[in-house]
């Protein structure tokens, strides 16, 4: 692997660890639980399990069909996720 690769995989993966936490941050918060706050929080875990698979399938093209499965799951609740979000918003 070369350093701008290697560059490249630890800043992608630290993207999707940090929006992992921040989702998780927003289920376990002591504030009061508001609906729009476990949506965003719903969307957020979708966004970082699709960029995980992706960065994974990236830098291990023999990657198992489970793994792709699931990020193509996790697409088809960011759509309707983002829309709760913003009804609850709005």
């Amino acid at each position: 692997m070369s350093p701008t690769t290697q560059i490249l995989f630890f800043f992608s993966t630290l993207g999707a660890f940090n929006d992992f936490l921040l989702a998780g941050y927003f289920f376990v918060s002591n504030r009061k639980k508001q609906l729009s706050q476990c949506l965003l929080a719903i969307l957020m875990l979708a966004l970082s399990l699709r960029i995980g698979k992706s960065v994974l399938l990236y830098f291990n093209p023999a990657l198992d069909e489970a793994w792709k499965q699931l990020g193509l799951s996790a697409c088809l609740f960011i759509g309707p996720a983002l829309f709760m979000y913003i009804d609850a918003e709005l």
